[in-house]
């Protein structure tokens, strides 16, 4: 039985109980009013390391396309299918295919932040704004910070217990 519950059965005990009972609401307001997402999103957290090089930056752009892209259509955590923002450049595998993907990743994910209808509120606090990616530096630099953002994003929750659809 929930906190909520025993109490809705049992009443509050005293002055005390009452006032933990509305700091816990009010801390469950707050969370609900500035998260984008019903529910954390575990499964399409980016793992993988951080990119030193061109093929751990490779490594890097081609999990979080396929993070990002199984992120933006999930529900129950969304309000709605993100089916606007997919990243469809082809795998990186060189540094001109890595400027690309990344490049489109950022595009992608920072419009997917404010895509109406999509969260609950917007998410302006993990907008990525690294250059973009022209060169090796550049790239690590970029991949890294969206990285960083993305886990951010994909972190950000009303409920960190899964949600049912009734």
């Amino acid at each position: 039985m929930s906190k909520l519950e025993k109490i809705m059965f049992t009443g509050f005990a005293d002055g005390e109980q009452w006032g933990e009972f509305l700091e816990d609401l009010v801390e469950d307001i707050r969370r609900l009013s500035l998260s984008p997402h019903r529910q954390v999103d575990e499964d399409n957290e980016c793992d993988t390391a951080d990119a030193d090089s061109l093929s751990s930056a490779n490594t890097l752009a081609n999990a979080l396309k396929v993070d990002y892209n199984a992120h933006r259509e999930l529900l129950p955590h969304h309000v709605a299918e993100d089916s606007t923002n997919d990243v469809t450049s082809t795998n990186a595998t060189t540094q001109s295919s890595l400027n690309t993907l990344a490049n489109e990743l950022k595009t992608e994910f920072n419009a997917h932040l404010e895509q109406s209808g999509t969260h609950l509120i917007d998410d302006d606090s993990d907008e990525v704004t690294a250059s973009n990616a022209s060169d090796l530096a550049t790239s690590l630099t970029l991949i890294n910070e969206i990285k960083e953002k993305y886990n951010s994003h994909v972190n950000k929750a009303a409920y960190k217990a899964p949600l049912t659809e009734k």
